[in-house]
């Protein structure tokens, strides 16, 4: 996926549930950045949580790539 300059950066994400827990995982090789999130509810319709991991890996990646991609998260979100 092209970033705000154009420049390529691979990702790769993985979410699962069961009954009572979500994962989600996620990388970027061209950043060697790596993301995980473990979440104590199981996967139901209006839990937000792998939605806010999902946006928090990938603020994670612009950063690491030191630009800044307009899906950022505000930082306070990210603490």
């Amino acid at each position: 996926m092209p970033n705000a300059a154009g420049r390529a950066r691979n990702r790769c994400s993985h979410s699962s549930g069961t009954r009572g827990c979500t994962a989600f995982v996620a990388f970027s090789p061209s950043t060697a950045t790596a993301f995980a999130a473990l979440v104590n509810a199981g996967p139901t319709v209006g839990v937000s949580s792998v939605q806010r991991a999902y946006e928090a890996a990938w603020a994670l990646v612009e950063r690491a790539a030191g630009t800044r991609c307009d899906r950022d998260l505000p930082r306070s979100r990210l603490r």
